[in-house]
């Protein structure tokens, strides 16, 4: 096996010396405004956060969070820092800056251009910018970085060196590849060789008739390894030296480990990367042709040194997957040269189209002109992707690189197919906004109960995400008739909100279908084989293409989820009928959560009105005054409101029970209760039956001066009614009596403060002879009275 010496970096690269030492950063406490006046004012991209007690390092605040803050519904200045900052593990250990690779993979894991470095006892060091990581490297040190078992292919095809060259070639043409490695016959993961198809064929012209000659007949140089950990320079310095294009890895054992080729070498280095590394070719190409322009009495040595960096730059550049081009300022985006990938990318040779706009979509086109010209206005890169038509017709994403060249018309860059990336990202955001879709409905159904709130919000986001003309919640109802519960429109005009549809086809065959999960599909009313029945309703709901999935209540089908397309045919894609088979799905847990629902407060009315209402007189009972009472007094405490009780009892109801009999008196309960209920005003208020014949009046967040307004209402009402009581010693007419007692109870104090001063208020106003209210302050034991307005005396 032969492996070089693992070479230092070229640039012998010293990371602590690029540290920045003076740093400005801030504390966790700090709000997220401070942050962005900190960032703004040193104009940095990142900003350390150190705890103020004993100086450790707690985490990292970049342009990223700053951006994520802004979207935060709080304000920056109520925002803090340890709100939205990364964590600490966002750093670089101090003795990490020996090791580049760490350190390459640091900043590609946190994704930031500038990263704290920190020492062992968790104190910020300094910052290390991304930027002045790479002005210490040269572009060979990637490939010293990077080590063989990253790049290489593990997948390898392998044969016995006994087996014939027949068999060699019959495996490469059927499997299509371009080598196979030869292993022992006795031990297959060590390798002895490699068999290209090159070399069969060289073997074939010079021997004919060789097909059944065993490999190893003709193998003649032992095999070139290569260890899992060497790095791709080295594996590229063995190709060099032995003229392969091929370099065989194997472990610490020696065992079979994967294959190296020169297209490995290449593929290791992503776009960026070689962005970068042309970018920095460039440069020192440059500097080596001024170094030659300076220097004529080293003109043969700068002349060799130039003519190398042109060989790896050209080489470079043959073999990148991208086009290097120059253009000019105009508005066609006239080209000046492209490298030979052009004809790859766009299927024209390089000098067939010298006018790059005629390939770029007209709308693609006008939003990148117009980002170039702002990039050369602020004399920035820029980075902008449009879509161009290939020459084969299809459509090709591509992202331009590029600057304007210094005192020149003329703009540098690369272009790279990013088509692949873009379909992907455009699967993501189908996928994600499916899925995001279907948690806000879910949501919507646990915040909701509103089965035509939440079918609305479904149908709008459906028909946003389909983006086509309608779609609708259609229910079922008997004999085949049905009607558009909901609807969302792309255009007004075509409503059918509201109406009543029977299609005689849809029972005899679609509802068999559907009730066992088919999704009902027509690309092409006009094309699709239909029944005619079918098909006229179809033309007269203005449909050209529809989907439908069914919505299950239990099991039968409630009804339909509806998506049409008015104007045009189309085809319907496999993620759009399961998005629509999803929030059906959705759809039918409202459905039958809303049933559920109607019968649950169906039985908690009933139940209600079994508990908390007195039977005879129709008002809330002694335990519905028990609860309310005290979950009021607990408001009120908590939120230092006042809260009134009255206690009413009707005047000799005893002696009127005696006179005019109990059915009656009865009756009089009854006119009372109502009489109460009514005058109580607001919602919060409440009127119970205490007992017997005496009431209980609940007046939360009500004042002494507002009970007594409530009090003297009822009194007038009562006196208004003039219920005759002949066993009356007080007046001709039933009376009423009250006990106030109003109160802001203290988290000390007990409801019975408050139910004992009414009581004692009430004992009071029949103390003072009856048809009165008295007052009783808990806090000060004064008790006043008040006696009711008598009725309107009536002429005889």
């Amino acid at each position: 096996m032969i492996s070089p010496l693992s070479p230092p970096l070229a640039s012998g690269s010293n990371l602590l010396q690029v540290v920045k030492t003076a740093v400005q950063t801030i504390t966790p406490q700090a709000t997220m405004h401070q942050a962005l006046q900190h960032i703004r004012r040193d104009q940095g991209n990142c900003l350390p956060v150190i705890d103020p007690m004993n100086g450790m390092y707690r985490g990292l605040v970049t342009e990223r969070e700053l951006v994520k803050a802004i979207a935060h519904p709080l304000p920056l200045a109520e925002l803090t820092v340890a709100d939205v900052m990364r964590d600490a593990q966002t750093h670089l250990n101090l003795a990490t800056l020996d090791q580049p690779m760490q350190v390459l993979h640091a900043f590609r894991q946190f994704q930031c251009n500038a990263l704290p470095v920190v020492d062992p006892q968790g104190r910020l060091q300094g910052i290390l910018n991304r930027q002045d990581f790479r002005n210490t490297l040269e572009p060979t040190d990637l490939l010293k970085l990077k080590r063989a078992e990253e790049v290489m292919v593990s997948d390898v095809r392998v044969i016995s060196p006994t087996q014939s060259l027949a068999e060699a070639a019959a495996i490469l043409g059927a499997e299509e590849i371009s080598c196979l490695v030869v292993v022992r016959e006795a031990e297959p993961d060590y390798p002895l060789g490699i068999l290209t198809d090159q070399d069969i064929l060289n073997y074939y012209q010079q021997t004919p008739n060789s097909a059944t000659l065993p490999i190893q007949a003709c193998m003649n140089a032992s095999v070139i390894t290569a260890q899992t950990q060497d790095s791709i320079w080295q594996i590229h310095t063995l190709m060099a030296q032995h003229q392969v294009r091929r370099i065989v890895i194997v472990n610490e054992q020696g065992k079979l480990a994967g294959l190296v080729t020169q297209s490995s070498i290449l593929w290791a280095i992503d776009s960026q990367e070689a962005g970068w590394i042309i970018h920095l070719l460039q440069i020192e190409l440059q500097q080596a042709t001024s170094e030659l322009r300076a220097s004529l009495s080293q003109h043969q040595a700068l002349t060799a040194a130039i003519t190398q960096r042109e060989l790896q730059y050209n080489t470079l550049l043959g073999q990148l997957p991208a086009v290097i081009y120059q253009r000019g300022l105009e508005p066609d985006w006239r080209l000046i040269y492209t490298s030979d990938y052009w004809e790859t990318l766009s299927g024209y040779r390089p000098g067939m189209i010298g006018e790059m706009a005629s390939l770029i979509l007209p709308e693609d086109y006008e939003r990148a002109k117009l980002q170039i010209q702002s990039a050369i206005l602020q004399k920035q890169p820029y980075v902008v992707e449009y879509r161009c038509r290939h020459r084969n017709g299809t459509l090709i994403w591509i992202q331009d690189r590029g600057q304007r060249e210094p005192d020149q018309p003329i703009l540098s860059g690369i272009l790279l197919d990013v088509t692949a990336q873009r379909r992907q990202e455009e699967l993501l955001q189908r996928y994600l906004q499916r899925e995001l879709l279907i948690s806000t409905i879910s949501q919507n159904i646990r915040r909701s109960l509103d089965l035509t709130q939440v079918m609305q919000s479904a149908a709008d986001d459906v028909r946003q995400i389909l983006q086509t003309d309608r779609v609708l919640v259609f229910r079922l109802l008997p004999n085949g008739l049905g009607v558009v519960e909901v609807e969302s429109l792309a255009h007004p005009e075509q409503s059918i909100l509201g109406r009543f549809i029977q299609d005689p086809c849809f029972l005899d065959n679609l509802s068999r279908k559907l009730t066992s999960g088919y999704t009902a599909t027509i690309s092409d009313s006009h094309q699709a084989k239909l029944h005619p029945c079918h098909r006229e309703l179809l033309l007269n709901l203005n449909v050209r293409a529809n989907l439908v999935v069914s919505i299950h209540q239990n099991e039968r089908i409630w009804g339909l989820l509806i998506a049409h397309q008015c104007h045009s045919p189309r085809l319907w894609l496999t993620d759009e009928i399961l998005l629509l088979q999803r929030i059906g799905e959705a759809l039918a847990i409202a459905v039958n959560q809303a049933e559920l629902y109607q019968q649950l407060a169906q039985a908690n009315q009933e139940l209600q009105q079994l508990v908390y209402v007195d039977g005879l007189t129709q008002i809330g009972n002694r335990r519905q005054f028990t609860d309310i009472s005290l979950a009021e007094w607990r408001r009120a405490a908590r939120e230092q409101t006042p809260i009134s009780l009255v206690l009413v009892d009707i005047d000799y109801f005893k002696l009127y029970n005696d006179h005019y009999g109990h059915q009656q008196g009865d009756v009089i309960l009854y006119r009372i209760a109502q009489q109460l209920a009514a005058g109580l005003q607001r919602p919060g208020d409440l009127a119970t039956r205490y007992g017997g014949e005496e009431f209980a009046l609940i007046l939360p967040d009500t004042p002494e001066a507002g009970a007594i307004q409530v009090v003297e209402q009822i009194q007038e009402a009562i006196a208004t009614l003039a219920i005759p009581h002949a066993a009356s010693s007080i007046a001709p007419h039933l009376t009423l009596s009250f006990g106030i007692a109003t109160l802001i109870p203290q988290p000390t104090q007990a409801l019975d403060l408050l139910l004992t001063a009414a009581d004692q208020a009430l004992y009071q106003a029949k103390a003072q002879g009856r048809n009165t209210y008295c007052i009783h302050t808990p806090t000060t034991g004064d008790i006043q009275g008040q006696p009711a307005p008598q009725p309107a005396q009536k002429l005889e």
